[in-house]
């Protein structure tokens, strides 16, 4: 009895994923928003202000987002053809944003990191991000 218990306790935790779409929009809006991040750590002269903006988050979009989506939509097709768990679409989806998430924040701090100690660790960490 006490094992139902503690499933009744942990069922407060547990949520719902969103769609496939969401995660989808979401990654788009991170791996921009990374983007503009990492340029504005680490600015590579390529314009003024608003060109870096620009730049840094097509830079993240095509570094962060777009493995990403494409990961997440492919990955269910793997599972699935390898006669594995039933992977919905907006689990995939999910777990792409989750490790594109996570890729980002690395390669973040990585280069929050270089720029203390004067060092240019801007493509390592995005390296190891990924």
């Amino acid at each position: 009895m006490s094992s139902m218990s503690n499933v009744a306790g942990l069922s407060k935790w547990i949520r719902t994923l969103p769609n496939a779409k969401s995660s989808v929009l979401m990654i788009i809006i991170l791996s921009f928003i990374t983007g503009v991040l990492l340029f504005l750590l680490q600015p590579v002269n390529v314009g003024n202000g608003l060109e870096d903006f620009f730049y840094g988050g097509a830079f993240g979009f095509v570094v962060f987002g777009l493995p990403a989506i494409i990961t997440g939509s492919t990955d269910q097709l793997w599972v699935e053809s390898l006669n594995g768990i039933n992977l919905k679409a907006k689990h995939s989806m999910f777990l792409a944003l989750v490790s594109m998430s996570l890729a980002g924040i690395v390669s973040i701090i990585g280069t929050a990191v270089g720029l203390i100690f004067n060092m240019n660790l801007f493509f390592n960490s995005i390296l190891f991000g990924c």
